[in-house]
């Protein structure tokens, strides 16, 4: 959480004291965690990152590229508040930030190509993504390999009702 708070809660917070409100609460929240990272805890955050890209560098040289889903649910309500708000996934509680999204560990780990497309529509209509994920600092594979899945799936909007409706 110090890495993605000190990254992305710091780049979303905004730069003049009258837009805070113009911000949801847990968007502040994290905003405001990413504004108060200590530099030594910023560092530590950097080193294990580190740690992390060399680990999942070695288990790739076996493999060309990982496919995993996006999210391990297929949404949460909008207004769900990753900081005050609980998550159970099939009874069992989960953290309410990084407990469903699948995406967290290659977000941290930028050296890693990866490219998501969208695999099946779930019960409630919201499309559901299978993430292709590559060796570090190679970006050719995940394309091809996120098209040839495209291709063997089909057209996403087959006819105007498989189009999203506002």
């Amino acid at each position: 959480m110090v890495h993605l708070r000190s990254l992305f809660g710091a780049s979303i917070a905004p730069l003049r004291d009258t837009d805070w409100d113009r911000m949801s609460d847990y968007a502040q929240a994290f905003a405001r965690a990413g504004l108060k990272i200590d530099p030594a805890q910023q560092y530590a955050a950097l080193t294990r990152v580190g740690r992390m890209g060399k680990e999942f560098g070695a288990i790739m040289r076996d493999f060309d590229i990982l496919v995993c889903p996006t999210t391990a649910i297929p949404a949460i309500e909008a207004t769900f508040n990753h900081e005050t708000d609980n998550l159970r996934i099939n009874g069992c509680d989960v953290h309410p930030l990084l407990g469903w999204v699948l995406t967290v560990p290659f977000n941290m780990l930028s050296s890693a190509p990866v490219l998501s497309v969208s695999m099946v529509r779930a019960a409630n209509s919201v499309p559901f993504g299978l993430q292709f994920v590559e060796r570090p600092f190679d970006v050719d594979s995940v394309f091809r390999a996120a098209l040839a899945f495209e291709d063997a799936r089909g057209l996403w909007f087959q006819t105007p009702d498989d189009k999203p409706h506002t």
